[in-house]
């Protein structure tokens, strides 16, 4: 189906005058970047991303007692789902931690995020007690 295809033309024009593109990708950046500093901090992690490097999309550390494998990577973005209802692409093992992807649409609010993030810190209590 090449549908989508056809109307990536119309998308971005859409995106410049209704959301305003410059107004859209500068609020974007500031939310990802506040929801992968707040989650860094709420984990006690890092931010796998150069704030200067990131768009819409940052990478930020998990804590380790959640795994370093796609083993583990696997159950945690299902486990996400099936307890929380939340949805998340596969965590990225490298460095002996998985790393998640966070990204921000003109969708997105902040307690999104925060809701994440009680969600590991409910799973970490659980895995540490």
């Amino acid at each position: 189906d090449y549908s989508a295809m056809a109307v990536v033309g119309d998308a971005i024009k859409f995106y410049e005058t209704v959301l305003g593109g410059d107004l859209a990708r500068r609020c974007n950046n500031e939310l990802v970047l506040k929801a992968g500093r707040y989650l860094s901090q709420v984990w006690e992690t890092t931010l796998g991303t150069s704030e200067d490097m990131a768009t819409t999309m940052v990478m930020v550390g998990l804590p380790t007692c959640l795994g370093w494998d796609w083993e583990s990577s696997e159950a945690l973005k299902w486990r996400l789902f099936d307890e929380f209802r939340i949805v998340v692409q596969y965590p990225y093992p490298t460095e002996g931690q998985l790393w998640l992807r966070l990204s921000a649409g003109v969708y997105n609010y902040m307690e999104e995020f925060e809701i994440l993030g009680r969600a590991i810190c409910d799973i970490v209590d659980e895995l540490e007690a």
